[in-house]
């Protein structure tokens, strides 16, 4: 959505944060923006707990993303990795969904690194990137939009240490829900962020589970080198960028991009580029697996200190489902 759009269309919304609003929540203050809304910090007036509100106007003229995305929220709530939905309502103009507050994205952690995280940490957040992609994946959807502000860490306890997938307001099914057979393939509108999305949707062709695992690559490349080959040129979403970008995501083998990488960074490119449009992933085999490091949860911005301190709490659940 335009920036400046956005701003005009949420400009009386914001006039509502301090007062108790949605029949409930006290709108503290804007902490980002979705697909297709804000989110803002918030306090459920009825429990006295923090909370994440996302909140769309009504509109005739935009497909309505919230109530879609609550549905998945829905379908998601037993899972690990996806924040726990709480409400959805309409009132006053406004959809708006709550939702458990997540901790930083892997955007602004990754600032706090200088923009580069180590091998150990890339490779741990990879096992749970590929385990919450494969949950998502079995309740019949594709994220089509997965980057690093997209992922962000739990705030509370042993989940600050676990990785969620976040904004679900460009997923989409890839099968259809009553009759699971798959979506055909063809021509389609472009969703995604630029620097991380597909060759094929950049194509403009619709997307299917191996375009998320090529954008699930494509983000463990750029954390582990700091950035891509292509991100100069993601200027906007001119034609001319698109065709710029796209020239180079074709242009550039997966030799070239993982070049100084692990074998594994290789070998799952290959692969997730090598899978046909309807085929299933075999989601271990493109797990990244590397034996000189020790799967402990201590990532670059958290200090061992308290990373033992949260791990010790509680005996933690298992690798890739925790």
């Amino acid at each position: 959505m335009n920036k400046i759009f956005q701003d005009k269309l949420f400009e009386d919304f914001r006039t509502k944060c301090g007062k108790v609003c949605l029949g409930r929540y006290v709108l503290v203050r804007k902490i980002g923006s979705g697909s297709f809304g804000d989110v803002y910090l918030s306090r459920d007036t009825k429990t006295d707990l923090p909370c994440a509100v996302k909140v769309e106007r009504k509109s005739l003229k935009y497909e309505e993303t919230l109530s879609k995305e609550h549905q998945m929220y829905l379908r998601l709530n037993n899972q690990v990795g996806f924040a726990r939905v709480y409400d959805f309502g309409e009132e006053e103009g406004f959809r708006w969904i709550s939702l458990e507050l997540l901790g930083s994205s892997l955007y602004d952690l990754r600032k706090r690194c200088r923009n580069c995280l180590s091998l150990k940490t890339v490779l741990m957040l990879a096992d749970q990137l590929l385990a919450r992609i494969e949950s998502f994946h079995q309740e019949g959807f594709i994220h089509r939009d997965i980057k690093p502000a997209n992922m962000m860490m739990g705030l509370w306890g042993r989940s600050a240490l676990r990785l969620y997938l976040a904004d679900l307001g460009l997923a989409t099914p890839y099968i259809d829900l009553a009759t699971g057979v798959h979506i055909d393939f063809k021509p389609s509108g472009l969703a995604g962020t630029m620097t991380y999305c597909s060759i094929n949707a950049m194509k403009h062709f619709s997307q299917s589970r191996r375009d998320d695992l090529e954008s699930i690559g494509y983000n463990l490349i750029c954390m582990a080198q700091g950035k891509l080959p292509w991100e100069n040129h993601d200027n906007g979403s001119s034609p001319k960028a698109v065709r710029k970008i796209l020239a180079l995501k074709q242009s550039i083998t997966a030799e070239e991009l993982c070049k100084d990488l692990p074998k594994c960074f290789l070998d799952y490119m290959v692969y997730a580029k090598g899978l046909e449009f309807n085929e299933q992933p075999d989601y271990a085999i493109a797990e990244f697996r590397d034996a000189g490091f020790e799967y402990d949860f201590h990532y670059d911005w958290i200090a061992r200190s308290r990373c033992d301190k949260i791990v010790k709490s509680k005996k933690y659940l298992g690798r890739r489902r925790s």
